[in-house]
C-alpha cells in the first residue's frame, strides 16, 4: 500500500503520541455521550455531544488518509461512525429497556468490529486481523459495561471500568501507529522493533 506523497518524516515518538491523544479523546467522549444519555437527557446537550465525539473518527481518518489515500480513509471514517451510532442506538435501547433493540445493536455493533478489523489488516499486514478483532472485542465489552454501570447507578463499578477502559485505549493506540510505523519505516526517525512490544 503506498503512502500518500508530500509528507515530512515525523518523528516516531509524536506519531506514537497523536495516535496516544486520539483514541483517549474517543474513550473520553464516548464517556460522556453515555451520560449524556443516561443521566442528562437533554436532547441539546446530548446532539453537541454526540456531535464532538462523531469528530474524532474524521481526526482519525485524516491521519489514516496521510498513509492510504482518500478512498480508505473515507471507509475508515464510515466504519468508525457506525462503531459510534450503533453503540449509541445500545445505550439508549439499555435505558429504555427494551432488550430487542439491545441485542439487535449489539449484534450490528460487532459486525461492524469485525469489517473495521478486516479493513485495517488488508491496510496493513501488521494488524493482523484476529488482534484486531480482539482489541476492539474488549472495547465493545468494555463500553457495555461502562453503560450498565452508569445505568444501575453502580458508579464504583462505573469508574473502575472506565480506568480499564482507558488502559486498553492506551493499547489500542499502540497498535494503531506502531502498525503504521512498521508499514513505513522510511517516514519515521526511529523503528519499533516489534508491532506488539509494550514498554
Amino acid at each position: 500500500m503506498a503512502m500518500e506523497e508530500n509528507m515530512d518524516t515525523m518523528h516516531e515518538g509524536d506519531f506514537d503520541k497523536k495516535w496516544m491523544g486520539l483514541w483517549e479523546e474517543h474513550v473520553a467522549w464516548t464517556r460522556l455521550t453515555i451520560i449524556s444519555l443516561v443521566d442528562i437527557k437533554d436532547a441539546t446537550e446530548t446532539i453537541a455531544t454526540e456531535n464532538r465525539l462523531l469528530r474524532n473518527t474524521k481526526d482519525m481518518a485524516e491521519v489514516c488518509r496521510m498513509f492510504y489515500g482518500e478512498q480508505a480513509a473515507t471507509k475508515f471514517d464510515e466504519l468508525m461512525t457506525e462503531h459510534l451510532t450503533t453503540a449509541a442506538e445500545l445505550v439508549q435501547a439499555a435505558v429504555a429497556e427494551d432488550n430487542t433493540k439491545e441485542d439487535d445493536a449489539e449484534k450490528r455493533w460487532y459486525k461492524n468490529a469485525d469489517e473495521i478489523a478486516a479493513t485495517l489488516n488488508r491496510l496493513n499486514p501488521n494488524w493482523e486481523e484476529k488482534e484486531m478483532k480482539n482489541m476492539l472485542y474488549d472495547h465493545l465489552r468494555l463500553t457495555k459495561e461502562e453503560t450498565m454501570a452508569r445505568i444501575t447507578k453502580d458508579y464504583t463499578k462505573d469508574i473502575s471500568t472506565y480506568d480499564e477502559i482507558e488502559k486498553q485505549a492506551r493499547m489500542m493506540a499502540d497498535g494503531f501507529s506502531h502498525g503504521i510505523i512498521m508499514q513505513f519505516p522510511e517516514k519515521f526517525e526511529m523503528k519499533k522493533k516489534h508491532f506488539w512490544q509494550r514498554i
